[in-house]
């Protein structure tokens, strides 16, 4: 989907220039000068179109701020996981554990850093 788009911006850019510079053409100014002329202007167009597209980013996105989660903090008072018979499968990325081993939540103690 993103080639597409980017297929259709750039063709869009290039009729722009081109159809800009055929005008100019027209009324008597060089076509190499033309043509740079076209493609200045399509390069200012789509830095206009970009700039819009990130101030609207900006604007609509939502405001979203990370914290800090412990294994811990996801297990309930009784040590029981929600799902499944009370053992967890909990995996890390590096230092001590094996990935995918099953761990219940009492047997699971954070390392002091």
């Amino acid at each position: 989907m993103q080639q597409i788009g980017s297929a259709l911006g750039l063709a869009t850019l290039v009729t722009l220039a081109l159809r800009y510079a055929d005008g100019r053409i027209g009324h008597g100014v060089l076509p190499a000068l033309a043509l740079t002329r076209g493609y200045a202007l399509s390069f200012r167009v789509g830095a206009a179109v970009l700039a819009v597209a990130g101030l609207l980013a900006l604007m609509l996105l939502e405001r979203v701020t990370a914290a800090p989660r412990t294994a811990l903090a996801e297990v309930p008072a009784d040590g029981r996981s929600a799902v499944g018979n009370g053992r967890r499968r909990l995996r890390y990325c590096g230092g001590g554990a094996i990935p995918g081993a099953a761990v219940t939540a009492r047997q699971f103690r954070p390392r002091a850093e």
